[in-house]
């Protein structure tokens, strides 16, 4: 079997004449005026570019595929149930933000579970998560005392043992999530 058969459309020389190509394009200001390296540089730049998205634009058909995915997942209407975990220790002045964002997650109602793990918080973690928990009904709090040991993987095991969903999908309590972001993560994974 040829090399080029295996590799298809002759990719190993067209990327080693690339290679080769620019670093004698990278040279080639050193052997200039100083006042004749920036047109080089910025060809380069220029060529350096659109080869880039050259290269990257075909994969394009891969992501709409991706996409097309999300779409046949909408009209099914068959998402999974996941539990989302994060464990948390003196974080208040991050929690409310990533409840909110969790909370009002693009994703159908009642298929998903907010667990957040108080890991023997000091701060006024306790507090907020128990006043967070009466606002949103899909949040559900776990605490533990600062000595239960284990640090966040005890943690997290703590709360394995009280989940059911199809999917655990576990976050940093400083997370940022944008409103799509289960549905994209299980069009994916599935």
């Amino acid at each position: 079997m040829v090399a080029s058969d295996v590799t298809g459309d002759h990719r190993r020389g067209k990327t080693a004449l690339f290679l080769v190509v620019c670093g004698w394009l990278g040279a080639l200001p050193h052997w200039l005026e100083p006042t004749r390296t920036l047109l080089p540089a910025i060809t380069l730049a220029i060529l350096l570019g659109g080869y880039g998205l050259r290269v990257v634009w075909p994969n394009r058909d891969r992501f709409a595929d991706k996409f097309l995915q999300l779409e046949d997942h909408e009209l099914k209407k068959e998402w999974p149930s996941i539990d989302i975990l994060v464990a948390a220790r003196d974080e208040e002045a991050v929690l409310g933000r990533l409840i909110d964002q969790l909370a009002y997650l693009n994703y159908p109602e009642g298929k998903f579970s907010i667990w957040i793990v108080d890991d023997g918080s000091q701060d006024g973690s306790a507090l907020l998560l128990s006043e967070l928990s009466e606002k949103f009904s899909d949040l559900n709090v776990i605490s533990r005392s600062r000595s239960a040991g284990g640090g966040k993987s005890g943690a997290l095991n703590d709360a394995l043992e009280r989940i059911n969903g199809d999917w655990l999908f576990i976050l940093d309590a400083d997370a940022q999530l944008n409103s799509g972001v289960l549905k994209r993560l299980v069009a994916y994974a599935e």
